[in-house]
């Protein structure tokens, strides 16, 4: 049955996709925050500490803060913390950063999606009320979010829909929007789902993403690795080579979102010649990622398993430009304007990635 969820729909689907009853004896339904206290105790990891948005308005991520935390010890203080004014987020929490004890732990595999990725490729996430990501899309993959415990809402975009891609502050394989999705029309032509425990949403490459946790909540994901991933490392390589270079002209404003580090030029370089020869050795000459989307609603069944997909309403919207740079000329909205020209319109990337394999 897994193996034909993923040969059926996964691998081939581009439409988002609710998986209703997939995982109930799953091994990660057992934990709580209670569980996690013991199985986290002792792992350090970075905490998103923010104000949850209120009305039409989302906050961004360098409106937050960072703090470090043992896990074990947050999982402890969010089983009482109840506050509708701050939130605290453990969100990428990489399994494979953290220590043995731990990792045995928390061992699981998916292996009923029909994928062999164990639970050391895998991310946690561990927020309280109102703890939010903001509206973005991931470099790489497609991402199977499975909720453990509480309610998350999702609202999602198709990639043709303009957002107004920014890459400043720069975070490593994710570009943010500049323009407020909770505004018309971006809000009309969201979906909006809302993940109950036991559920598994699965997001296709490239789709704009926006989650909140309704309560506190426990979730696990993956990506799921696509051959074209190789040209989007590429490209990902070439971001922070622009970034990293052009923020000596402004060596004191807000480079890099909380949590993320700047790299050195040789190491930057370095990113982009490892990338280059792995997308030579693993992309086939002439070889494209689809990028279609499916635009009807459909319920679907493998058995007793049932799945939904999503689509969004056709807009005028989703084909126009948007302008991402700030109306001002002060000197930080001139190199947002430089950097995002460069790396947030992958036309530009495609022309620079063609260059550097016409020339090697």
């Amino acid at each position: 049955m897994s193996e034909d969820l993923y040969h059926h729909t996964l691998d081939r689907l581009n439409a988002v996709c609710l998986l209703k009853n997939f995982i109930r004896d799953w091994q990660p339904m057992q934990w709580s925050l209670a569980v996690l206290s013991q199985y986290l105790s002792g792992q350090m990891a970075s905490v998103k500490v923010g104000t949850p948005y209120k009305g039409n308005s989302v906050p961004k991520e360098s409106d937050c803060s960072i703090e470090h935390w043992d896990l074990g010890k947050l999982c402890t203080f969010l089983q009482s913390y109840q506050s509708d004014e701050q939130f605290y987020y453990a969100g990428y929490a990489h399994i494979l950063t953290f220590n043995p004890i731990s990792r045995k732990l928390l061992e699981f595999d998916w292996s009923w999606a029909g994928l062999s990725s164990d639970s050391s490729k895998s991310t946690i996430w561990v927020g309280s009320k109102g703890s939010f990501t903001p509206c973005h899309k991931d470099s790489y993959g497609c991402n199977l979010h499975a909720q453990i415990s509480g309610f998350k809402e999702w609202l999602l975009w198709p990639p043709d829909c303009k957002l107004g891609a920014s890459r400043m502050p720069y975070e490593e394989s994710s570009t943010f929007t500049n323009v407020d999705v909770l505004q018309s029309p971006w809000i009309d032509m969201a979906i909006r789902i809302l993940v109950q425990p036991g559920e598994v949403l699965f997001i296709p490459k490239h789709w704009w993403h926006l989650a909140r946790n309704q309560e506190t909540s426990i979730s696990v994901n993956t990506w799921i690795e696509l051959e074209c991933d190789a040209v989007d490392r590429l490209k990902e390589s070439i971001t922070r080579l622009v970034v990293c270079s052009i923020k000596s002209i402004e060596p004191d404003r807000m480079w890099v979102n909380p949590g993320e580090e700047l790299t050195t030029h040789a190491e930057n370089v370095s990113y982009i010649q490892q990338s280059l020869s792995l997308m030579q050795k693993e992309m086939p000459v002439g070889r494209k990622c689809s990028t279609s989307n499916y635009y009807t609603i459909r319920t679907n069944s493998i058995g007793h398993l049932e799945f939904e997909t999503f689509t969004v309403p056709q807009h005028d919207s989703m084909s126009s430009s948007v302008s991402v740079a700030d109306s001002s000329t002060t000197p930080g909205s001139i190199v947002d304007s430089v950097v995002n020209a460069i790396v947030a319109d992958d036309r530009v990337l495609d022309r620079i990635v063609h260059n550097l394999v016409e020339n090697t």
